[in-house]
């Protein structure tokens, strides 16, 4: 049983002067196409009894077996023990733990890294066939006008652990089984912002986001940083949908989102001139531009 945050629940009665703390020792595990050494002990640690307490690394409660093989060196051969320190400034009075309700809540982060090439890896193009465990995809939404457009932005967490990678799918009609196409990302746009090659679409950003070196557990001491994905000259179309890819390699650091936005635009005017848009009588840059 895998797991990176440990919630210990041990019901006490601790009256002035007295108190209780706990301290865990576990044996690491090895996070889903990772690299870390499973069956190390490592050792008790601090944790606060009663909390929720986020681990620097994946551990796991091994089988009867796997302990009995692997866990000579622990006493009892156990892969996870706790213990619980009771103390008093006053010894006519002590805490008090209930025995019968106590119990430990072990959360595990799914998340895996099972894509190398998002470019060349059909799996990724559909929901069943995609290994990655941990992804958004959107109810489908249709569109009361056609649009030719779609940009998506949201704020991301996404440590040098973790990576993240934007899907759509465009039709004209509804219920359809969906195939999601990666956007370009900002390693296939030129200069100008043009698709290189399409075959190389590889749902990277827009631009560069550099990724952050804080691994930030809660929400609100956790950096986030804005990443748009665009999609432009598509065929016309009236219902979309999106997918997000959320990987990493280490199930303790996973990657977060908030903020998310989708926006279809459609484009009305595509004209070569040397003076006024036609459409909107706005100054043309003499390129083939298109005006809203």
């Amino acid at each position: 049983m895998p797991f990176e945050i440990v919630t210990p629940i041990v019901q006490n009665v601790t009256v002035r002067g007295t108190n209780i703390s706990g301290e865990l020792r576990t044996i690491t595990s090895k996070s889903i196409n990772g690299t870390e050494i499973p069956y190390i002990d490592n050792g008790f640690e601090t944790i606060t009894l009663n909390e929720t307490n986020y681990l620097d690394s994946p551990r796991m409660i091994a089988s009867k077996v796997n302990e009995d093989n692997q866990l000579a060196n622990i006493p009892g051969s156990k892969s996870m023990n706790m213990r619980i320190f009771m103390g008093t400034v006053d010894s006519r009075v002590s805490p008090v733990i209930d025995g019968q309700r106590t119990s430990v809540i072990l959360t595990s982060n799914r998340v895996n890294n099972a894509i190398e090439d998002y470019a060349a890896d059909r799996r990724v193009n559909e929901i069943a066939t995609d290994p990655t465990a941990c992804q958004y995809i959107s109810k489908e939404i249709v569109l009361e006008n056609s649009a030719s457009s779609l940009k998506v932005l949201l704020a991301a967490h996404i440590s040098t652990k973790c990576d993240i990678r934007a899907f759509y799918y465009v039709a004209n009609e509804a219920g359809a089984n969906p195939i999601f196409v990666p956007f370009p990302g900002y390693s296939n746009l030129d200069t100008r912002g043009r698709i290189i090659s399409t075959s190389d679409n590889n749902g990277e950003s827009d631009i560069f986001v550099p990724k952050t070196n804080t691994y930030g557990f809660n929400p609100e001491s956790t950096e986030f940083k804005e990443y748009t994905f665009t999609a432009d000259n598509l065929p016309d179309f009236r219902t979309y949908r999106v997918k997000i890819v959320l990987t990493s390699t280490s199930q303790v650091y996973v990657p977060r989102i908030k903020d998310l936005r989708v926006i279809a635009l459609a484009w009305y005017g595509k004209i070569w001139c040397g003076g006024s848009c036609r459409s909107c009588k706005r100054p043309s840059n003499k390129f083939n531009t298109k005006c809203k």
